[in-house]
């Protein structure tokens, strides 16, 4: 695994933000939640929706396109939503004075 500095700055992002990033021909959801960060699988495991565009309701990560719901933390899939398998989930880190993320693939 390799380790990737962001093009977006912490300071840029809010709770309840959800972006979607590329990092080395990676698509990742790029979110906060509670003042932590996460970093998860970009594309939805269903239709492929982009997940960056996708929505956090109840510390789960909500694909836009048929609501396939994620755990933040652990990537794993909502039971209630069979239509999608668990997604990756990725380190991710921000620099407390920069603000420069860095995320390991």
């Amino acid at each position: 695994m390799a380790e990737y500095k962001l093009d977006i700055n912490r300071k840029d992002m809010n709770d309840g933000d959800v972006r979607s990033v590329d990092v080395a021909g990676t698509k990742i959801a790029l979110l906060v939640m509670d003042g932590t960060l996460y970093a998860l699988q970009g594309y939805c495991t269903h239709e492929q929706g982009v997940l960056g565009d996708g929505y956090i309701d109840n510390k789960e990560l909500v694909c836009p396109m048929h609501g396939g719901a994620f755990d933040i933390a652990t990537g794993k899939a909502n039971e209630n939503t069979s239509w999608v398998t668990d997604i990756s989930t990725y380190s991710v880190k921000a620099d407390d004075i920069t603000g420069d993320i860095t995320v390991e693939i």
